[in-house]
């Protein structure tokens, strides 16, 4: 997949982060570099991630035998709630915006869904895997069907 699959709202969140490291904090102190460096590696995995056409092999491949095996759902990746726009709130509260929090493989993941497998009755989700330590941890997102 191209690079051009980044979503804006995913792209414009981490330039308004970039920008907010450059105003100054109360006191004169700017903020920390190495948090501007984490946000730059975190722009440019995002930007560089996206499922190849092996993978979409692999996924098919491995729906398919849990299909056979009398499986309804397969899960299709795991991954931080910190990978989302929003630290995986939307996910958490079931609110109908959380596809849009989605970045990278996951959001991937989720237009191949809407694009070509929603209209063959395949249904997605997502939803907390753990909660280590009583924090959010893991997400799970899973695609079913009947």
């Amino acid at each position: 997949m191209s690079q051009s699959n980044l979503s804006a709202g995913t792209f414009r969140d981490l330039l308004d982060a970039f920008g907010k490291l450059r105003v100054p904090l109360p006191g004169g102190n700017a903020a920390p570099a190495d948090a501007a460096e984490r946000l730059r590696r975190e722009l440019q995995a995002a930007i560089a991630h996206h499922v190849s056409d092996a993978r979409w092999h692999e996924i098919m491949q491995r729906m398919r035998e849990a299909a056979e095996d009398g499986a309804k759902q397969y899960r299709l990746l795991r991954f931080p709630c910190a990978d989302t726009t929003d630290g995986g709130r939307a996910i958490r509260q079931g609110e109908p915006n959380w596809p849009g929090t989605l970045t990278g493989e996951a959001a991937d993941l989720y237009r191949y869904w809407e694009r070509e497998l929603k209209a063959g009755a395949f249904r997605i989700a997502a939803r907390e895997l753990e909660y280590p330590g009583g924090l959010p941890g893991d997400i799970g997102l899973f695609i079913s069907w009947e």
